[in-house]
């Protein structure tokens, strides 16, 4: 969230992001620790916990039964390149919705998502 005077700023770094971003294998194994320790940090919390298995019975057949940060072995087991073609493949303005609240208007809103959306 942004203040409006700085949303030419929030948009130029989101479009950076949906299509520029690095995937430096030597940042790779470094950021996947640093998951994995945020997933065991929700392990560490028994409501997450709690939440975890009635979601996993609750949507038995069903995506949402998995939370966002995904499963431990999921975590270990993904290479970069197999993550990186993942973001090439979803993270892209075709798949994306954009979400403007407060005082920017719809016009200069959609003025920025234009141009941006070829940075």
């Amino acid at each position: 969230m942004l203040p409006t005077e700085y949303a030419e700023l929030g948009f130029e770094i989101e479009s950076k992001r949906m299509v520029n971003a690095a995937f430096d294998p030597s940042e790779f194994e470094l950021e996947r620790k640093i998951v994995l320790s945020e997933f065991d940090m929700n392990e560490n919390d028994p409501d997450f916990r709690l939440m975890y298995r009635a979601s996993m019975i609750a949507w038995d057949t069903h995506p949402y039964r998995y939370s966002v940060i995904g499963l431990r072995d999921d975590l270990n087991r993904v290479s970069r390149d197999e993550l990186f073609r993942y973001y090439r493949r979803y993270y892209n303005p075709d798949n994306a919705v954009l979400v403007v609240v407060g005082g920017l208007s719809e016009d200069k809103a959609t003025e920025l998502a234009n141009s941006t959306s070829a940075i």
